[in-house]
């Protein structure tokens, strides 16, 4: 399941940079390379590497294109137009590996009183994440000793409980 909802993220975010591009260079530019700016974006976020046969294989076994002279042609555009491509910054990066953790979190987010409540993994811990508001609030930890260091002096009784619920599902 956590692959497929990866791979549901990727298409997201793919998605967001063809509107992108749509809005610089028009519908029309956008719609003749679009096989080309997905393999960019596939090796941007190293999904497959910057191999002439990786790329063909990549294409091939994950049906994204099904006609071998298109994938041939693909690749090729790829490394025609490589140097003048972008590379994506590793902060760009990050922020979209940020938003994969909110569609993959590891305790789903859900209604609990008044705050949308959910779980991520931080490098050592777990933070328990208010969304409710637009922003992420962190509102608790969950260290991985199996404690849990509230940081909002204003969480119910019933978040208290949701929070110490999940702690034993995840530690």
């Amino acid at each position: 399941m956590e692959t497929e909802t990866n791979k549901i993220m990727e298409n997201i975010n793919y998605q967001a940079l063809m509107n992108l591009l749509e809005e610089q260079h028009g519908k029309g530019f956008v719609l003749k390379n679009s096989d080309m700016f997905y393999l960019w974006y596939c090796v941007q976020r190293n999904q497959v590497s910057e191999n002439k046969n990786q790329m063909i294989k990549f294409l091939n076994e994950n049906n994204i294109l099904t006609e071998k002279r298109h994938i041939t042609s693909t690749v090729k555009r790829y490394f025609k137009f490589r140097n003048i491509l972008p590379d994506m910054k590793d902060s760009t990066k990050e922020k979209l590996d940020r938003a994969d953790e909110y569609f993959n979190p590891i305790v789903r987010f859900e209604r609990v009183d008044n705050m949308f409540l959910g779980i991520l993994r931080n490098e050592n811990n777990y933070s328990v994440v208010d969304i409710s508001n637009g922003t992420e609030e962190v509102v608790a930890m969950i260290l991985n000793e199996g404690y849990v260091s509230l940081r909002n002096d204003s969480l119910t009784t019933k978040q208290i409980e949701w929070i110490k619920k999940n702690k034993e599902v995840i530690i």
